[in-house]
């Protein structure tokens, strides 16, 4: 039987199945997506080259967002559900999807996220002040920059799309894959939930390539490793993750239209 046919192997074997279907389904997923891009926009070798440099071209900010979505779904959502079929014989019980969170935990979670705003800020000034490598800040930059620009679409229908990009993707396949997959691992392997939960949120955080906010990044990710270890449900993770991906993008939406002064905007948080 093809289901749970690695449950039996150890947990580095298990460690090394997660990494490659994660690189193929990752390879796959961004040739498909090239080549959708490709047959839709007939794409030639100047814009191909400049796809992920040049963020002022209205079409590669399409481009990026429909491979950002084919990505996400892709390598995170149907890979999590792939891995949790190759590695256990009950999927839903491995993800952590049957336990159905309470009202009042999942309240908490959304009140948490919004309290730690101040904190993860905090931390965010202070990661800021590293002195990184040259290369690892373009690397960094050139990410944020990647995102303003996603974030700064302001008519309805780039709201809508960025909120299936940003908030309800990320918060599911990412929560599958970091918490119910990786998290699931390393705390077996370590017999430890809390030296699971941080190198989770570590290897959360590096996957973004975003290292000027990587400590509240890895922050955030232990609180959402801590929301699975102590309500038993991905679901309230995934609200939380949710919520704090929805904020960033309300609030760049609402700067950007006019609707709310930048300078009351601070940091919202890090996606």
């Amino acid at each position: 039987m093809i289901r749970g046919m690695f449950q039996q192997t150890s947990y580095f074997t298990q460690l090394i199945i997660v990494l490659a279907v994660f690189l193929i389904l990752n390879t796959v997923s961004s040739v498909f997506g090239i080549a959708l891009a490709n047959s839709l926009y007939h794409l030639d070798t100047k814009t191909i080259e400049t796809l992920f440099t040049n963020f002022d071209d209205p079409r590669n900010i399409v481009i990026l967002k429909m491979l950002q979505i084919i990505i996400s779904l892709i390598t995170f959502v149907l890979g999590s559900l792939l891995l949790a079929f190759l590695l256990s014989e009950n999927s839903q019980r491995y993800l952590s999807l049957e336990n159905r969170p309470a009202l009042k935990l999942s309240l908490v979670s959304v009140l948490l996220v919004i309290f730690i705003f101040p904190f993860i800020n905090f931390l965010g000034a202070l990661n800021s002040e590293i002195n990184f490598p040259n290369y690892v800040k373009e690397v960094s930059e050139n990410n944020l920059k990647l995102m303003e620009a996603f974030l700064a679409d302001t008519n309805p229908i780039g709201l809508f799309i960025n909120i299936i990009m940003i908030g309800i993707l990320p918060a599911i396949g990412e929560e599958l894959f970091f918490r119910g997959i990786v998290q699931n691992i390393f705390h077996k392997i370590t017999k430890n939930y809390h030296w699971g939960i941080w190198i989770s949120a570590a290897v959360f955080s590096l996957i973004h390539m975003e290292f000027m906010g990587f400590v509240p990044r890895m922050v955030l990710g232990a609180m959402f490793g801590y929301m699975l270890v102590w309500s038993g449900s991905i679901w309230v993770p995934v609200i939380a993750h949710f919520i704090n991906n929805m904020g960033a993008v309300l609030m760049y939406y609402l700067v950007n239209t006019g609707k709310l002064s930048e300078k009351n905007f601070g940091i919202w948080c890090h996606i």
